[in-house]
């Protein structure tokens, strides 16, 4: 997963999602969660995009 992430980020969500949801270790499903936050677009954790 960390070559994928660097790699491809966007690429790797939605296999980050669903480990985030049906991973059966809490703690994996964890880090997935806080992963995904990490690497969405901006414009869906409710920022704005710069218009410049």
């Amino acid at each position: 997963m960390h070559a994928w992430l660097r790699v491809d980020a966007h690429a790797a969500l939605p296999r980050l999602r669903e480990m985030a949801r049906d991973d059966p270790h809490p703690d994996v499903r964890r880090a997935a969660l806080q992963t995904v936050a990490r690497i969405r677009p901006p414009e869906t954790a409710g920022a704005t995009p710069c218009r410049a």
